[in-house]
């Protein structure tokens, strides 16, 4: 009984006298400076006990006292290498505990040391300097007693959450900077100390790798508890101890400490390093407004030269390939654009507007944009008839001949394949209503550059009018009218020659042909023939009198206007609708249609010399149905024979190019019979008679070109 009331008033005494203690042992300041090459935390204060060391994450280093504090708790920002950051203050109250906590600039050794008006931690490795003063002061005599160094432990307390109070205004902390001492040519020689009790070597290895700053790997064996107290031993010296009294072995390989037993060891020697994994590679296209990508080519390849950089090389593309891991490609292209905006900022971006008077918009910003690849060039905005187009007629010989525009890009003798979708016959002139103004963007130097250009571009261009006349003449009035064709290769062109067959003009008084004639060449078969006929006007007085011919007709005679290098497009035909397919459906039956054309399709695009000569790109094509298909399900397919050709000729203004050699057969079946008795049955074939002839003809086209100035 008497022994249980003794430790009652034993432990009432230890708490009275507990916050007696605490008081008396009081934090007052806490400083920052810099010294051989370290950061120093000065800790100021009366009977300061010592404080527990951790590290929290590698980069929170927390000093905590069992004391009182004094002042207020503070936050300030640091410029030294090694921390970044100190925050000081109260931690609780009951017990009372202070706080430092240092933000340090990545994983970084530290020491605690004591000093006769408290502690100090420093952060950082020594430089050999300070290494070789600090054995210097240690090897010489002194009545002052040593003071005792001791190591943070390696189990860290985990940190509980911290508000700083706000920060007084007129209280400052004194931040000593040393200059910064000469870069060592050899590494540091750097100390640890180590204090532990019966701890997992695992973490004493840690605690080694953290305060010296090697690097440490453990076997998988490396297994127990050893209890160490070292003080300022160098990282070899330290593993030699350990390891030793651990019974496991170490090796340096490479820039590695490896600890474990022999076996592993060996293995770890004789496993070949792994193969390192190539980075994914990724190509990017990177597009530039100012900038020329040759001279952003050269700035990255002396910033990245691992990277493959590739400029375009087409002049009217300004973009720059390049080519590497992600990472890499990504800084690649920031630096790239921020170079680009370095060249934005020093020069001044204009924006012009041209309004275009004769050429096609779209090809005079194709041409800016190859000779001047700095100037961004976009069509304006649309014109008022740009999606309807515009539309007028001419007709001649009783047929009906129409222009219309479209929605088509510039003429180019590439872009004669599409025919126009008409009725039975007409011409048309192709072409779009493009925007008629061009906005120019880029340096006031290259837009200067490319309204000069644009203004030399932009001129008028001449207008040619095309008028053809299509003719079905019989064999027998060509050979009535004395009309020759020589034997020579199909598609020809040929001059006609004064002293060949010729054709009497209807004024002629003798059976004789005039030196004013026309003559043709032909082979005889189902080709083309072109001939370049010298008198149009003679000529088409010729026409008129074939078609007075009642075995003649004249199937269509179109006239159209063009400007030099658009298309126009004639066609003289039929088009016809078919049935593609029926199905039966549960609504009711689904039919499916087609349209074909059938007829004659001439396509011609000129182009207007200086001498006012003309070059014709024609195309002529003739298709006829000769019968119909009949697929599965009802539908009726069109069989059609087609006759084209592709030629190109130069002509003088005013003459005229025959195309010959589309010959028509037809069988013609004619019936004489006796009224009334002819139409008996089967007597009737006594009163009638039956006879089949075959009719031969031939399509002639001219085709008749005039500049208008």
């Amino acid at each position: 009984m008497r022994t249980r009331t003794s430790i009652l008033f034993w432990l009432l005494g230890t708490l009275i006298a507990l916050p007696a203690l605490a008081a008396a042992q009081v934090v007052q300041s806490v400083n920052v400076s810099q010294e051989q090459g370290q950061t120093l935390i000065a800790i100021t204060g009366e009977r300061l006990p010592r404080p527990s060391v951790s590290v929290w994450r590698n980069q929170f280093l927390i000093v905590e006292f069992n004391a009182r504090f004094s002042g207020r708790g503070r936050e300030v920002s640091l410029k030294t290498p090694h921390v970044m950051k100190l925050r000081y203050g109260w931690f609780s109250n009951r017990p009372p505990k202070v706080r430092v906590v240092a933000t340090m600039r990545g994983s970084q050794p530290h020491t605690l040391e004591q000093t006769p008006t408290g502690w100090q931690v420093r952060i950082g490795r020594a430089t050999p300097q300070a290494t070789e003063e600090t054995a210097q002061a240690d090897s010489q005599p002194t009545d002052a007693p040593p003071k005792p160094t001791v190591s943070a432990s390696a189990r860290p307390t985990p940190p509980r959450t911290y508000a700083p109070e706000p920060k007084p205004a007129h209280e400052e902390t004194t931040v000593a900077r040393a200059p910064e001492p000469p870069r060592p040519s050899a590494p540091p020689r750097i100390l640890v100390s180590l204090d532990f009790v019966n701890a997992e070597i695992g973490d004493v290895l840690k605690a080694l790798a953290i305060q010296s700053g090697a690097n440490i790997i453990t076997a998988p064996d490396v297994k127990g508890t050893v209890t160490v107290s070292l003080s300022r031993l160098t990282v070899e010296e330290s593993l030699n101890l350990i390891t030793r009294l651990s019974g496991y072995r170490y090796e340096k390989i490479d820039n590695t400490y490896v600890v474990g037993t022999e076996a592993s060891l060996k293995a770890f020697r004789a496993t070949p390093a792994p193969a390192e994994t190539p980075k994914p590679r990724t190509v990017e296209a990177l597009t530039f407004k100012v900038a020329r990508p040759g001279d952003i080519a050269t700035y990255l390849g002396a910033r990245f030269p691992e990277l493959k950089i590739t400029p375009s090389g087409e002049k009217d593309a300004a973009y720059l390939l390049i080519e590497g891991d992600e990472e890499t490609v990504a800084r690649a292209r920031d630096a790239a654009y921020a170079f680009e905006q370095q060249l934005t900022g020093s020069v001044e971006i204009v924006t012009e507007v041209y309004r275009v008077k004769f050429a096609d918009s779209r090809d005079l910003a194709r041409i800016v944009t190859q000779l001047v690849p700095g100037v961004t060039v976009s069509l304006g905005p649309d014109a008022l008839l740009s999606r309807g187009g515009m539309g007028s007629s001419a007709g001649g010989g009783g047929q009906t001949g129409s222009m219309t525009g479209g929605e088509a890009p510039s003429a180019t003798a590439q872009q004669m394949g599409a025919p126009m979708q008409g009725g039975e016959s007409g011409a048309s002139a192709q072409g779009a209503q493009p925007p008629n103004t061009l906005v120019l963007v880029g340096t006031a130097r290259e837009v200067l550059r490319a309204l000069e250009i644009l203004r030399k571009v932009d001129v008028k261009q001449p207008q040619v009018v095309i008028e053809a006349k299509v003719m079905d003449i019989s064999e027998g009035s060509l050979k009535s009218l004395g009309l020759n064709w020589n034997i020579l290769q199909s598609g020809s062109i040929n001059t006609l020659d004064r002293t060949a067959n010729r054709l009497p003009l209807p004024d002629s008084t003798t059976n004789t042909p005039n030196q004013q004639g026309v003559g043709f060449n032909r082979d005889g078969q189902l080709g083309l023939d072109f001939t370049i006929v010298k008198k149009p006007i003679d000529f088409s007085v010729t026409l008129n009198a074939l078609a007075e011919d009642r075995r003649n007709r004249l199937l269509a005679n179109p006239r159209v206007a063009t400007l030099d290098g658009r298309p126009a497009t004639i066609f003289i035909g039929d088009e016809v609708n078919y049935v593609k397919l029926i199905q039966q459906t549960p609504q009711g039956a689904n039919v499916q249609t087609d349209t074909v054309q059938a007829g004659i399709i001439l396509r011609v695009l000129p182009r207007v010399h200086e001498d006012n000569s003309i070059t014709l790109h024609i195309q002529p094509e003739v298709s006829v149905i000769t019968g119909f298909l009949d697929v599965p399900g009802g539908g009726r397919l069109p069989q059609l024979a087609r006759r084209n050709t592709d030629t190109t000729i130069r002509v003088n203004n005013g003459e005229t190019v025959v195309i010959g050699g589309l010959i028509r057969e037809a069988d013609i079946k004619t019936i004489q019979k006796v009224p009334l008795l002819g139409d008996l049955p089967f007597l009737g074939y006594l009163f009638r008679r039956t006879s089949t002839s075959r009719d031969k003809s031939e399509i002639m086209i001219s085709l008749t070109v005039r500049v208008i100035e």
